[in-house]
């Protein structure tokens, strides 16, 4: 059990998981405790009846819970024995010193928007920081963060700083997170290029936590007045040609009508974000 390093400053390498009847009944790090662990868990059950290897699959899976499920993916090993008992070795996955750093666009949902959920931006970059993001950078007051990771899983790195965010600042939001190619896909596949040329400030791009289906998508269309609504992946365009101000296409109908959370920017801001992003 040699190798792998561990992140987030643990000096176990491995650790193991004992279940019986769905409950935990072992949970311990390191490799000697691990290998002492098997060895006892052989012979207090009977032959094993089943085995499996498999790889990146997250601990809760064993029992429904996990106290690691912001961690990465393990690698591991499950017996599962004829008493029903299961014994699962596990190690974390380190990242290669060569694995690449990408560039991250994180968007804050409602924060410093009428008096709720202040926060500074000089805060948010001290806490990317702390949490080991590079280069943190911030775009306006509205929560538009850009950053260096050594994670590229959207997300992981949701769950990451929705969790710090409210460990550290007492922040509770929804935190929506684009690679820097996928903003540039944003761009590209914006169905309204004429709106954006033409008036920038009432074209809107709503990120979301999952794509919306196409049902949804055309009840917001008709729904709405003289605004157009398209979707692509999981950003929905709106068009706003009268402004946003008296519009019936607020974020809580179309947060209501695709079923799941998001926050909008206006094109002008999607375009300084890519800029901040490439430069």
């Amino acid at each position: 059990m040699e190798g792998l390093a561990t992140p987030h400053g643990r000096d176990e390498e491995w650790f193991y998981r004992q279940t019986q009847g769905g409950r935990g009944i072992g949970d311990c790090g390191g490799s000697s405790v691990v290998e002492k662990a098997l060895k006892n868990s052989k012979e207090s059950a009977a032959s094993p009846v089943a085995a499996s290897t498999a790889q990146a699959f997250p601990l809760a899976q064993l029992d429904g819970r996990s106290a690691y499920a912001s961690d990465p993916p393990w690698l591991g090993e499950g017996v599962t024995w004829d008493d029903g008992s299961l014994f699962a070795a596990f190690r974390f996955p380190s990242a290669p010193a060569s694995s690449p750093v990408t560039t991250q666009i994180a968007l804050l949902r409602a924060v410093n928007v009428g008096g709720k959920s202040k926060v500074s931006m000089g805060d948010l970059r001290q806490l990317l920081a702390d949490v080991g993001m590079e280069n943190p950078r911030t775009l306006l007051q509205t929560g538009n963060l850009v950053f260096g990771s050594p994670t590229a899983v959207a997300f992981d790195l949701e769950q990451l700083l929705e969790t710090e965010m409210e460990q550290r600042l007492e922040l509770r939001t929804d935190i929506l997170v684009r690679g820097v190619t996928e903003l540039s896909s944003v761009i590209a596949q914006n169905p309204f290029p004429q709106l954006a040329e033409q008036d920038p400030s009432h074209l809107v791009v709503v990120f979301l936590k999952s794509a919306p289906d196409d049902e949804s998508v055309r009840a917001l269309d008709a729904a709405s007045g003289p605004e157009q609504v398209s979707a692509w992946g999981r950003q929905l365009y709106a068009t706003y040609p009268e402004g946003i101000g008296r519009s019936r296409l607020t974020m809580s109908l179309i947060e209501r009508q695709a079923g799941t959370r998001g926050t909008a920017r206006n094109w002008n801001t999607v375009l300084k974000l890519a800029a901040l992003a490439n430069g």
